[in-house]
C-alpha cells in the first residue's frame, strides 16, 4: 500500500505544473518579421469551392496571413494552351501534367518578346481566382498582403517536351515577360520574386545555373523598371543551402538584388544548420525564411526553432487552401496544427523585431518576444509540460491572452491588463502555446 501511495505521488508531481519565469531584454535585438506566408493552389475541390469566400476572410481574421506565393510554370512560355485544354477537359490531369512544365521557344533571340508565344492561363486563373479577392480583403482591413511571384519547373514531370529556360537569358526573358504581363492585365507587380522553386529537385538546375540566372534576371527586371526582393535558393534539403550559396556569389551580379534565403523543411533542417542560414543571412545583411513544409508537419515546434534557431522573418506552413478543413456537417474549421501556430501568426506582424527572451525553466516553457514599432511587446511561449509562467518586463497596457493545448479547441482571447509592475501570471494546463499580444486599439 505505501509503495503503490508513493507510485501515485510520484505520477501527480509528474503531472504538477512547472513554474517558470519569463524576462525580456528590448536591448537584444534580432530579426525584424516580415511575412506569414501560403501558396495560392490553381485548383479547388467543389467541397472547398462552395465555401471560398469564407476562408478568403478567415484567413485575415483568424489565421492571419500576411503574403502570397503567385506560382508560374515554366511550360508557360508554349503554345500548346494545355491548361485551358484541361479545363476543357480535352486532355486529362496525367495529360496536362505531362506538359505544364514543357517549354517552346517564343523565338531565338532572348531579348525579344513574342507574345503569342507565351500563354498565362494557369497564371492568369490564380490571379483571378485567388489573388484579387485577397487583395481586396486585405485592402478593407487596411493591410498590404505582399506577393511573391514563383518560377516552377518540375521538369521530371514533361514527358514529350523540351526544356529551354537552362539559358539564362531565355529564363530572364519568360521572368520579364511574366512580370510584365501581370502589370498590364492587372496593374500588378509583385513585391519579390522566387528565383526557382525546389532547384534541388530540378535535373537541370545547378548551382551555378542559378547564379547565372540570378544575374541575368535582376539586369533584365532593373532595365525595364521592376525592382522585387529576390528569393533563393528555396532548396528542398536545408543541409545544401550554405554550399548553393557559395557557388552562387561567385557569380557577378548574382546577389545584388537577394534579400531572402529560404530553405524547405523536408531535408535537413537541423538545429545547427539553422543556425548556419541566420548567420550567413545575418554576415550578409539580409533576411531568412522559411517558405515550405506542408501537409501539417509544421507545427508549433517546427515554428517556433525556425523563429529562433533560424532566425526567419517569413514562413510558410500550409497553402491558402489547406488551413482549414471542411466538417461532417459542411463546416469550415481549422486544421489542429494551425489551431496553435495561428497564435504566433496573430501575435508576430510585420514590422515586428524580436528581442530576447529568457526562461528560468526553458525545457518547461521557451518564450519568444517581439517588439513593435509602437513599443508594444508580444510574447509567445511554447509550453512542454503543464506549465504556470510568470512573465515580467511588459510595458504597462491592455493585452488579449490566448492558449492552445490538447482537447482546450479553437482559443478564444481573453482581455487583460498589465499594471505598473509588468508583470503577469498564466497557465496552460499541458504541453502547447501561450500567447500574450497587445490589445488593438480603438478604432483599429
Amino acid at each position: 500500500l505505501t509503495l503503490a501511495l508513493a507510485a501515485g505521488l510520484g505520477v501527480a508531481y509528474l503531472r504538477a505544473p512547472i513554474e517558470a519565469e519569463i524576462s525580456l531584454d528590448p536591448q537584444q535585438r534580432f530579426q525584424t518579421f516580415r511575412a506569414w506566408e501560403a501558396t495560392i493552389e490553381l485548383l479547388w475541390t467543389e467541397k472547398f469551392d462552395a465555401h471560398r469566400d469564407e476562408i478568403y476572410d478567415r484567413l485575415f481574421d483568424e489565421v492571419g496571413i500576411t503574403r502570397v506565393r503567385l506560382e508560374m510554370f515554366s511550360g508557360d512560355e508554349n503554345t500548346t494552351r494545355s491548361f485551358e485544354r484541361f479545363l476543357s477537359h480535352d486532355i486529362d490531369m496525367a495529360g496536362w501534367r505531362a506538359r505544364r512544365y514543357a517549354t517552346v521557344n517564343d523565338d531565338a533571340d532572348p531579348n525579344h518578346i513574342n507574345w503569342a508565344g507565351f500563354d498565362f492561363a494557369d497564371l492568369d486563373w490564380r490571379v483571378e481566382k485567388v489573388l484579387l479577392p485577397l487583395q481586396d480583403r486585405a485592402r478593407k482591413r487596411g493591410q498590404k498582403l505582399e506577393v511573391n511571384l514563383t518560377y516552377v519547373a518540375f521538369t521530371k514531370q514533361i514527358v514529350n517536351g523540351s526544356y529551354i529556360h537552362t539559358d539564362p537569358e531565355e529564363y530572364a526573358e519568360f521572368v520579364l515577360a511574366a512580370f510584365l504581363h501581370l502589370q498590364d492585365k492587372y496593374h500588378l507587380v509583385p513585391d519579390d520574386f522566387e528565383v526557382v522553386l525546389e532547384p534541388d529537385n530540378v535535373r537541370e538546375w545547378t548551382p551555378e545555373l542559378l547564379g547565372k540566372a540570378m544575374a541575368a534576371v535582376t539586369r533584365r527586371l532593373h532595365a525595364a523598371g521592376f525592382h522585387p526582393r529576390l528569393i533563393a535558393p528555396s532548396l528542398s534539403d536545408a543541409a545544401l543551402v550554405p554550399e548553393w550559396l557559395d557557388a552562387i556569389a561567385k557569380v557577378p551580379g548574382a546577389t545584388d538584388a537577394l534579400a531572402e534565403i529560404d530553405y524547405h523543411r523536408y531535408h535537413g533542417a537541423k538545429p545547427e544548420v539553422l543556425n548556419a542560414i541566420a548567420d550567413r543571412a545575418r554576415a550578409m545583411g539580409i533576411e531568412a525564411s522559411m517558405l515550405e513544409f506542408w501537409f501539417g508537419r509544421a507545427d508549433y515546434k517546427v515554428l517556433h526553432n525556425d523563429l529562433k534557431l533560424g532566425n526567419v522573418s517569413a514562413w510558410q506552413g500550409r497553402t491558402v487552401l489547406t488551413f482549414h478543413d471542411i466538417d461532417a456537417n459542411d463546416k469550415v474549421v481549422l486544421n489542429e496544427d494551425v489551431r496553435y501556430n495561428r497564435l504566433y501568426f496573430m501575435a508576430i506582424r510585420p514590422g515586428a523585431v524580436r528581442i530576447g527572451a529568457a526562461s528560468t525553466a526553458p525545457y518547461a516553457a521557451d518564450p519568444i518576444a517581439f517588439q513593435n514599432p509602437d513599443g508594444s511587446i508580444a510574447v509567445v511561449i511554447r509550453a512542454d509540460h503543464a506549465a504556470k509562467v510568470a512573465l515580467t518586463d511588459l510595458p504597462q497596457g491592455d493585452y488579449l491572452l490566448e492558449t492552445a493545448s490538447k482537447g482546450s479547441g479553437m482559443p478564444q482571447p481573453t482581455a487583460v491588463h498589465i499594471g505598473p509592475d509588468g508583470r503577469y501570471l498564466a497557465e496552460i494546463p499541458g504541453p502547447g502555446v501561450i500567447s500574450l499580444r497587445p490589445a488593438p486599439k480603438a478604432g483599429s
